[in-house]
C-alpha cells in the first residue's frame, strides 16, 4: 500500500492532473516513495509508471522495487563495470 506523505501526494495530483489532460511529469519516471506494510511499516519504494493507450482507452503500469534493493543493484552493477 502507498504511505502517506508529501512525495506521495504529488504521485496522485499528478495521476489525476494526467488523467486531466494527458500531460503529465511523473510518467515513465522513476520516483521515491513511501510504502505501508500491511501493519503499518513505512519503507521507501522506487515507483515507475507507465501508461499504454489502446484506441480510446488508457491502461496503467506500476512497477515497484524497494528502494535499498535498487541500491545494492546499483552497486553490484557498479562494481562488474569495474573489472
Amino acid at each position: 500500500m502507498i504511505g502517506h506523505d508529501s512525495r506521495n501526494t504529488q504521485l496522485v495530483h499528478g495521476m489525476k492532473h494526467f488523467t486531466r489532460t494527458g500531460v503529465s511529469t511523473i510518467m515513465n519516471t522513476s520516483m521515491e516513495i513511501v510504502a505501508l506494510k500491511r501493519h503499518g511499516v513505512e519503507f521507501p519504494v522506487e515507483l515507475t509508471i507507465s501508461q499504454h493507450r489502446y484506441g480510446d482507452e488508457c491502461e496503467f503500469c506500476a512497477f515497484i522495487m524497494r528502494y535499498y534493493q535498487n541500491q545494492e543493484i546499483c552497486r553490484k552493477t557498479a562494481v562488474f563495470s569495474a573489472l
